[in-house]
C-alpha cells in the first residue's frame, strides 16, 4: 500500500465524526435580576438547507430552564411544549436573522412561557413569564442568546484515532538517524 493511500485513510479516520446525525447545542439568554434561560436541543438538517427547523421535524430534543429571579418561579419546558425552533447553523447567536428564534409554553394557557427571536413570533427581544401574562410575572431582555455546539463523544474518539494514525504514521515513515 502505498503512503499516500494510508494517509488518506487515516485522514478518513480523522473526518469520520462528521456526518448527518443529529447535533447537539447548547444556548443561554441573559434577563433582568439576575436571572437566565439555559437549555439545549437537538437536531438534524434533514433538508440540508443550513438551518434546523421544528416545522420541518427536525428538531430531535428540546430542554429549556429559567432561574434566579424573584419576580418568577424557576420552570422547565420540554420538547413537548416547543412551538417553534429556528436555528442557522454554524452561529454563535440565535434569533438575529429574520427566521430565527424559539418559542415554548406549557400547553392550556396557564403555566410558562419562553420566546425568543424573530422568527416564530414579532418579538425581537427575549421574553419569559407566566401564562396568563399579568403585571408582574415577565421579564424581558434584550441580549443575545448565545449558542455553541456540544461535540459528541464518538466525534472526538473518531478525530483523536485519526491524529494517533497520522502520527504513528509519520513516525514510522521518518528517517531515524543513527
Amino acid at each position: 500500500m502505498r503512503v499516500s493511500n494510508l494517509f488518506a485513510i487515516a485522514g478518513m479516520i480523522a473526518l469520520g465524526g462528521v456526518s448527518a446525525r443529529a447535533e447537539t447545542y447548547s444556548f443561554i439568554q441573559l434577563f433582568l435580576a439576575n436571572s437566565f434561560v439555559q437549555g439545549t436541543f437537538s437536531g438534524t438538517d434533514l433538508n440540508i438547507d443550513g438551518r434546523l427547523d421544528s416545522r420541518d421535524g427536525e428538531i430531535t430534543n428540546f430542554f429549556v430552564s429559567y432561574s434566579g429571579s424573584q419576580q418568577l418561579v424557576p420552570f422547565t419546558l420540554v420538547i413537548r411544549d416547543l412551538q417553534r425552533l429556528v436555528y442557522e447553523t454554524g452561529t454563535p447567536v440565535l434569533g438575529d436573522a429574520a427566521y430565527e428564534g424559539i418559542a415554548a409554553n406549557t400547553l392550556g394557557g396557564i403555566g410558562f412561557s419562553f420566546v425568543t427571536g424573530r422568527g416564530p413570533t414579532t418579538f425581537q427581544i427575549g421574553f419569559v413569564g407566566t401564562l396568563p401574562i399579568s403585571p408582574g410575572t415577565s421579564l424581558s431582555s434584550d441580549l443575545p442568546v448565545m449558542v455553541t455546539q456540544v461535540p459528541e463523544s464518538s466525534t472526538w474518539l473518531y478525530m483523536l484515532l485519526g491524529l494517533f494514525t497520522l502520527t504513528g504514521l509519520r513516525r514510522c515513515l521518518t528517517p531515524r538517524s543513527s
